[in-house]
């Protein structure tokens, strides 16, 4: 097959051009020339096969959640959201993502939050306030850190899919047995240097800062999704 003459060093068929004053142009590599093709091409196959490994989580993330979105359009409802228990946890059923908060993490102190968000947590940034804290405060909420290693994508995936959130979509926060709901009402792209939105809070609302890194796979930029409580 043509398909796999991309991987042989000596395809089965090949044209051969004949140039009347340097005679053959095109001949069988040899030696080191025939190694360094080979070993081209495994580095290639592997760097592929990593490629895929590594991204399996957000893909099946992607895929559950265009599901979900059928099932709506369909007429069916989205699933309930589970009244968890648990001390503090983050539920957002549009983009089927749960996870444990972790209070209380330095975003500068990596060795920390790679070690918690690996376990696929999501982290509440020191200084944030609390939910229920009342009109004035603000919790910052964040996952998928720049400074994660390689297989960052496969151990943590949970906000991959914040894109998709809209204004009033709804997000819920279970914190020691009580239920709290926000609604999303803005949406910003901001630069990797970006810090002022740490400690953002608005004088008449309750303040929710949901952050990933954007583009997907990249540690370019910061995607923040703004929710107020409702």
């Amino acid at each position: 097959m043509y398909l796999f003459d991309f991987f042989r060093l000596v395809p089965k068929r090949r044209k051969i051009k004949i140039n009347r004053k340097k005679g053959l142009i095109l001949s069988n590599p040899s030696g080191a020339k025939r190694y360094i093709f080979y070993i081209s091409n495994i580095i290639f196959l592997t760097g592929l096969a990593m490629l895929v490994y590594i991204y399996i989580p957000v893909g099946k993330a992607w895929i559950s959640y265009k599901n979900n979105s059928a099932d709506t359009q369909n007429g069916y409802l989205n699933p309930p959201v589970k009244e968890i228990v648990e001390e503090f946890r983050v539920s957002i059923p549009k983009i089927l993502a749960e996870a444990n908060v972790i209070a209380n993490v330095d975003v500068t102190d990596k060795k920390t939050f790679d070690k918690i968000l690996s376990q696929n947590n999501v982290a509440l940034s020191t200084g944030s306030g609390k939910p229920g804290d009342g009109n004035g405060s603000g919790m910052y909420i964040f996952a998928h850190s720049t400074t994660q290693s390689v297989l960052g994508a496969r151990q943590n995936a949970v906000f991959y899919l914040l894109d998709e959130l809209e204004t009033d979509d709804e997000i819920y926060i279970f914190y020691n047995g009580t239920k709290y709901s926000y609604r999303v009402f803005d949406k910003m792209v901001v630069s990797s240097k970006e810090t002022s939105y740490l400690d953002y809070k608005e004088e008449n609302k309750e303040i929710m800062i949901l952050q990933t890194c954007w583009p997907l796979g990249t540690n370019w930029k910061r995607l923040l999704v703004l929710a107020e409580k409702i």
